[in-house]
C-alpha cells in the first residue's frame, strides 16, 4: 500500500503542534500520552516534535525560535518546512488543552499503520519457504506483542476469546495419571530442611517476595535459584535490573554455588562456575525503549521456547512499566498485571518469583522497629496478596546476622503452610546456612517433616 494511502491525520498532527508551541506547559501531557515521534505521520511533523522533545528533555524552552535553532543544529530545519511552516502552524491554531484526545487519535492512527507493516512483514516471512514455521509464528507473537501495547496506550483493549476444554480430549491422560499416581505436583526441596518444612517451590505458581530494602530478598532468591539449579538442574530466566553490572551479579552468583570467596577461586574454579552459571541462566534485558510488561513476557515466551527455562525471576518489580488508563485504580492495573504473569507460568509450567518492595513500612509502638513487611503494604496493595500462590517477607536481622523468612501465604497445602523459619548469612561466600557458622551448615534432607501449623497471626501486623 503506498505511504499516501496509509490512515492518517494529519490535520490533528498540525493542531496538537500548533498547541504545543504556542503553549509549552502542554509538552507534559503530549510526551505522556503520544510517546515518540514516530506516531506522526507527516514527515515535517515527525521532525518538528523531535526538536520539541530534544528541548524538553533538556529543560529549555519550546517556542517558534528554539524549535528553529533546534532544528538548525540537527539539519532537519529544511526537513520540516523551514520557519515559514512553524509560523504557519502557530497562526492557524488557537492553543488547545486537548492534547490527551489529539495523542488518542494520532495513537489509533499509527496504530492502523502499524498493523499494515507488520501484516507485510508477516507475509513475507510466511512466503520464504527457507524460514521454519516455528519462526514465522514467533514473528506473529511478536507482532501482537507490540500491537497490542500500543493498543493499551490508545486505551483500546482487545478481549480474548479463549477455548473450550473438552474433558476426555483435553484433559484425560491427566486425568487418569491423576487417578493412578496422585497428584504429582508436590513442590521440591527448597535447599534448607528448615525452610522445606513450611514450603517447597512448585512450578506453575506465581511467588511473591517482600521486605524492607536491604534486608535480603534479591541475596536469598539467588541462593535459592543456585539451590534448584544444582540439585534439580533447573534454569532460570532472571530480569534483575538492580544486580547491574552483570559481572557484580555473577560474581556473587558464583561465589554461592562454589562456596568459596571470589578472590580465592582459582582458574579451574572460575571456569567451572562459569560453565555452570552459563547453562543455568538466562539474563533478560529489555529495550530501554520497550520496559514494559508486555516486553518483558515476550522476551521470558523467548526464553521458554529458546532455552526451555524452569523459572522465572523479576527484581524488582518497580523497574517494569505498566500502562494504566486514565481514572484507573492502581489495584485494578496490578490486578491484570499479576494475571498474565500467573497465567505464564502455569501454562509453561514455571516456578515465577516476584520481587516487590513495600510502599508501606510501619514501626512497632513500643520498640520503635520496623515491624515484617506483609503482601499487603505492596504498592497496589490486596492484588499482590489474592493473586500471589505463594507469598513470602524476608527481615533481616542485623545483631545476629540473620534473615528471618516469614511464609505468609501458601494456596495449596500440599507445598505447605504459613510459618518462620531463621537463616544465617556468611558474607562472603554470600550463603545462606540453617545453624550459625560456629555450628557448621546443614545438609539437605528430602525427607524433612512438614511442622504442623500454629498461630501465625502472632507476627503479622495489624
Amino acid at each position: 500500500m503506498a505511504r499516501q494511502e496509509q490512515p492518517n491525520a494529519t490535520d490533528v498532527e498540525r493542531s496538537l503542534l500548533g498547541s504545543l508551541l504556542l503553549d509549552q506547559t502542554l509538552m507534559g501531557s503530549a510526551t505522556t500520552y503520544l510517546g515518540g515521534p514516530e506516531a506522526l505521520y507527516d514527515g515535517r511533523h515527525n521532525a518538528i516534535y523531535s526538536a520539541m522533545v530534544a528541548l524538553y528533555d533538556e529543560g529549555e524552552d519550546v517556542d517558534i525560535v528554539t524549535v528553529s535553532e533546534q532544528l538548525e543544529r540537527t539539519r532537519q530545519l529544511k526537513r520540516a518546512g523551514g520557519t515559514e511552516y512553524l509560523a504557519e502552524l502557530t497562526e492557524s491554531c488557537v492553543t488547545s488543552p486537548n492534547v490527551e484526545r489529539y495523542c488518542r487519535i494520532l495513537h489509533d492512527r499509527h496504530l492502523r499503520r502499524e498493523t499494515i507493516k507488520g501484516a507485510a512483514e508477516l507475509q513475507q516471512a510466511a512466503q520464504d519457504l527457507e524460514r521454519d514455521l516455528p519462526d514465522v509464528m514467533e514473528v506473529q507473537d511478536g507482532l501482537s506483542e507490540t500491537l497490542e501495547e500500543m493498543a493499551r496506550r490508545s486505551g483500546v483493549v482487545r478481549v480474548r476469546s479463549g477455548r473450550l476444554v473438552r474433558v476426555k480430549a483435553d484433559l484425560g491422560e491427566k486425568v487418569r495419571n491423576y487417578r493412578e499416581h496422585g497428584f504429582q505436583n508436590v513442590g521440591v526441596h527448597p535447599g534448607w530442611n528448615n525452610l522445606a518444612g513450611y514450603y517447597r517451590v512448585a512450578k506453575g505458581t506465581l511467588n511473591i517476595v517482600t521486605g524492607i530494602p536491604s534486608h535480603g530478598k534479591s541475596e536469598l532468591m539467588d541462593s535459592l535459584m543456585v539451590n534448584l539449579s544444582r540439585r534439580f538442574d533447573w534454569r532460570w530466566a532472571v530480569y534483575s535490573p538492580e544486580n547491574y553490572p552483570y559481572e557484580l551479579h555473577l560474581q556473587k552468583l558464583a561465589e554461592k554455588y562454589l562456596e568459596t570467596k571470589w578472590k580465592e577461586m582459582t582458574d579451574a574454579d572460575f571456569d567451572e562456575a562459569l560453565a555452570w552459571l552459563d547453562r543455568h541462566l538466562i539474563l533478560i534485558e529489555p529495550d530501554e525503549d520497550n520496559l514494559t510488561l508486555t516486553g518483558l513476557l515476550r522476551l521470558i515466551r523467548e526464553a521458554v521456547q529458546q532455552d526451555k527455562i524452569d523459572g522465572v525471576v523479576i527484581d524488582p518489580w518497580n523497574e517494569i512499566s505498566l500502562p494504566q488508563q486514565q481514572n484507573e485504580r492502581e489495584t485494578v492495573v496490578i490486578n491484570r498485571a499479576l494475571s498474565r504473569c500467573r497465567w505464564l507460568a502455569r501454562r509453561n509450567n514455571l516456578a515465577w518469583y516476584i520481587v516487590a518492595h513495600p510502599t508501606k513500612m510501619f514501626r512497632d509502638k513500643q520498640t520503635q522497629e520496623y515491624v515484617v513487611p506483609r503482601l499487603y503494604d505492596i504498592s497496589g496493595s490486596a492484588a499482590w496478596f489474592n493473586k500471589a500462590d505463594n507469598g513470602l517477607s524476608i527481615y533481616r536481622d542485623f545483631n545476629e546476622h540473620a534473615v528471618d523468612v516469614y511464609i505468609q501465604k501458601v494456596r495449596f497445602k500440599v507445598h505447605g503452610h504459613p510459618g518462620k523459619i531463621r537463616l544465617w548469612y556468611q558474607d562472603p561466600p554470600g550463603v545462606f546456612a540453617e545453624s550459625t557458622p560456629d555450628d557448621g551448615m546443614a545438609g539437605w534432607d528430602d525427607n524433612t517433616p512438614t511442622p504442623e501449623p500454629e498461630d501465625q497471626m502472632s507476627w503479622i501486623h495489624d
